[in-house]
């Protein structure tokens, strides 16, 4: 599945970015393995180099992560009385945790399709294409963010039936090692701000890395003590 066949959807990037060579072969191969009816009403996918400014209150996900210093990836907007739904890509963001030497693999396509059909979960139920579900605990229902994970992780489950995905998978997770290494390294020397933000792309990469997710926290608490190496 390498073709893109759904409903037409223009990528456009911002004024100034060059994409990279491969991106976009990327982003169509994310988008096929995504079913076309839920892409229905998606105008375009934005593609910008750094996070733009966008008036407080309109995107709940980008004032979330600018007022906890955390990486966006990528959003949703809904539709509005002038503009159609989208998403947006923020792209230095997204090849912060992906070595070099995996942005023309499988891996960065997984990567890819995981952050886009995040955001293709907001659009469903923007669209109120789906409600939200009972959580299997009986906890109550789940919230807009773990629908859009839980349709995330569909997604990705389908494309690991491809030998070539379930490796660009075993990829993602190696790449997660080398950051957490690199945040292990970083907390040694006391740059504490530096090893939380490693741990922080270990655990983008691999949602279930129980120690990057512990050791992130500690960093995130010694960066703000202030406190030197012991």
């Amino acid at each position: 599945m390498n073709q893109y066949e759904g409903p037409t959807i223009d990528v456009v990037c911002s004024e100034g970015f060059v994409p990279p060579s491969g991106l976009s072969r990327s982003i169509a191969r994310a988008l096929s393995w995504i079913e076309p009816v839920d892409l229905t009403g998606l105008k375009s996918i934005l593609l910008f180099e750094q996070l733009p400014f966008t008036t407080p209150g309109k995107n709940l996900d980008l004032d979330n992560a600018i007022r906890n210093g955390l990486l966006l990836f990528a959003a949703y907007n809904s539709r509005s009385a002038s503009e159609p739904p989208h998403i947006f890509l923020i792209m230095s963001n997204l090849y912060k945790p992906i070595p070099g030497f995996l942005c023309h693999s499988s891996a960065f396509t997984l990567w890819i399709a995981e952050n886009i059909a995040h955001e293709v979960g907001h659009h469903l139920i923007a669209e109120k294409r789906f409600t939200l579900q009972p959580k299997a605990d009986g906890s109550g229902l789940e919230n807009e963010e773990e629908f859009a994970d839980r349709y995330a992780s569909s997604v990705i489950a389908r494309m690991k039936s491809s030998r070539r995905y379930m490796f660009g998978s075993f990829l993602l997770a190696v790449a997660a090692e080398l950051n957490y290494g690199k945040g292990v390294r970083s907390w040694k020397k006391g740059k504490y701000q530096i090893a939380a933000d490693f741990f922080y792309l270990a655990t983008q990469l691999r949602r279930d890395h129980a120690e990057a997710g512990f050791w992130f926290w500690k960093a995130k608490e010694r960066a703000s003590q202030g406190t030197a190496a012991t």
